[in-house]
């Protein structure tokens, strides 16, 4: 696999310029670097298959709705989570409570 660093383009198709027994994009005329990596490869097109299809309208508008949604979840998040510690504080407060009476009453032999 040929790959332009400046353009992050595969060049399978596309006729190299050489220099020097180099070869260069026609592009941008950048040195192109050849991958012979498999995992390597594999990775980079289903990045650049995913680039092209986020750029279709249908896809974007998706994308669009969830990350709103992911927003919206997390302000549920933080409204719940602020909740969940108010609801904390006040149940430490009521077993302190608790532990008050009780000794309360141990000391003054009032059994509950």
């Amino acid at each position: 696999m040929n790959y332009c660093i400046s353009c992050n383009m595969n060049l399978k198709g596309i006729e190299l310029t050489e220099k020097d027994n180099k070869t260069f994009c026609p592009k941008c005329e950048t040195q192109v670097i050849e991958i012979n990596n498999k995992r390597l490869t594999d990775t980079i097109e289903e990045i650049t298959n995913a680039f092209y299809q986020l750029n279709e309208t249908s896809v974007r508008n998706n994308a669009n709705l969830l990350v709103q949604h992911a927003k919206t979840i997390e302000q549920g998040e933080r409204k719940l989570r602020t909740q969940l510690n108010r609801r904390k504080r006040n149940l430490k407060e009521l077993q302190y409570e608790l532990q008050v009476i009780q000794k309360l009453a141990e000391t003054l032999k009032y059994e509950l």
